[in-house]
């Protein structure tokens, strides 16, 4: 939320803020605690591969960071759509 603030996001804004990271408890759940969009890249073997609830499961998974290119992707036509 630090660096939201820092950024000047504002809260209802939260929903259009992409979170990746590579750790369930931290960051997946951080960000859905907060309404971003969460982004788990599944790539660290040393971390715990199951979410321990529904706040660590993510919105989109990826092993590799360019495939978060195609999420981004994804995203934009989605919010095109629903734009009009």
């Amino acid at each position: 939320m630090h660096a939201l603030d820092q950024l000047e996001i504002a809260e209802a804004d939260y929903g259009r803020v992409v979170m990746v990271g590579n750790n369930l408890a931290r960051d997946i759940r951080g960000a859905n605690q907060l309404g971003m969009m969460s982004v788990w890249l599944d790539w660290a073997p040393r971390r715990r591969k199951v979410p321990a609830d529904e706040l660590e499961v993510p919105q989109y998974t990826i092993e590799e960071p360019l495939e978060l290119l195609s999420v981004i992707e994804t995203l934009e036509r989605e919010h095109a759509a629903s734009a009009g």
